[in-house]
């Protein structure tokens, strides 16, 4: 029903007007407060674009992050590169995780055509970074394991 601005309306008009609107009638609704979003109950609240991105934000480059919105589960992803290094090195991610890092995993950085592929170990993982452990190279092609080659890592990281 399309309503026509006039001077006076019915009951009936006025209450068809102001009902709880819903996917398929017209009405008023409620803003909904980050809590109902974050709960994902309410079913007669509606959210604004602006809301749908709170929370979300992302940078982009050698080390990189995307944060999720928590009604999305605050879920984080990170990527970023170690030092060059034969030994260890300490790690920092782009911004703490609030609660934990659940999972880390490598990538060597030799980059194409690499004859070798460095392995490492993570250690020490918290909140804020790790610990890299360059733990050797293997030839492409064998199952020969080498000691340790100037390498660095690229890693990325989930958590929330």
């Amino acid at each position: 029903m399309d309503y026509v601005a006039k001077a006076t309306y019915t009951k009936a008009e006025v209450d068809a007007m102001t009902a709880q609107a819903t996917e398929v009638n017209r009405g008023t609704a409620r803003i909904s407060t980050p809590a109902h979003i974050n709960q994902g109950l309410d079913d007669s609240t509606i959210v604004t674009p602006k809301k749908l991105r709170l929370g979300f934000s992302i940078s982009l480059g050698a080390q990189s992050y995307m944060v999720f919105p928590s009604w999305l589960g605050g879920l984080i992803l990170q990527m970023g590169n170690s030092a060059i290094v034969t030994g260890s090195t300490d790690v920092s991610f782009p911004i703490a995780f609030p609660n934990r890092c659940i999972w880390v995993s490598e990538h060597d950085n030799t980059g194409p055509g690499g004859a070798m592929k460095a392995v490492w170990q993570f250690r020490a993982i918290t909140k804020t970074g790790l610990n890299a452990l360059n733990m050797g190279t293997l030839t492409q092609g064998s199952t020969t394991f080498n000691g340790p080659t100037a390498s660095g890592c690229v890693y990325f990281a989930i958590g929330y």
